[in-house]
């Protein structure tokens, strides 16, 4: 739904968010070439394919085909996602609040939220850290990593107490365009190649 999304942005605000159908290379490492990490892939594409996401298991040969300057050598299998699209995180979120606007919503930038307010079993607003109750007639949590701060949460859905930050570094490369036109991702890394 992101390219609608994008396009429906770009129209009420004149914001690119930089929307982009490249597709997606998993390289798989002979470390998880294992039988058992084998079955995980296969188990991987059966949920693709449940879900309508296109998913194809290809040979490295197969992805050199398609990135031919990505050394595929060290490779033991690729899981190609022809439809992965990328967006601009910061554009996208310049234009929601310009849309947002737009409409009379009012948005509370550095706001301090403490915990979901919760009665009769659900949520209708939140708890600010200063004491402040915000009503709302829906919520929508994006707290990401830290989630689990939010202890009338995690009592009500418990599994949300394990979600927590991990380190993690982006690095950002001039390179020339076209070096790669897919996402490449392989065990906890991954190249994002933009058009500029």
């Amino acid at each position: 739904l992101h390219e609608t999304w994008a396009a429906r942005l770009l129209e009420e605000t004149g914001i690119d968010v930089g929307f982009r159908r490249c597709g997606a290379l998993e390289l798989v490492s002979p470390a998880r070439a294992t039988p058992a990490g084998l079955e995980n892939l296969e188990r991987l594409l059966e949920g693709c394919h449940a879900r309508g996401v296109r998913a194809i298991r290809i040979s490295p040969q197969e992805a050199l085909a398609l990135e031919p300057n990505v050394d595929v050598r060290p490779f033991a299998a690729v899981l190609h996602l022809p439809d992965d699209a990328q967006v601009r995180n910061p554009r996208l979120l310049k234009a929601l609040a310009f849309s947002c606007r737009q409409q009379g919503v009012k948005l509370s930038e550095g706001v301090d939220v403490a915990d979901v307010w919760i009665e009769n079993g659900k949520a209708c607003g939140v708890l600010t850290r200063d004491g402040m109750r915000l009503k709302s007639a829906q919520v929508v949590l994006c707290a990401g990593a830290w989630t689990s701060r939010l202890e009338t949460l995690t009592r009500q859905a418990p599994r949300t107490a394990k979600i927590e930050p991990v380190r993690g570094q982006i690095l950002c490369y001039q390179a020339t365009p076209g070096l790669c036109t897919r996402l490449l991702t392989t065990e906890h890394h991954y190249l994002v190649p933009r058009p500029d």
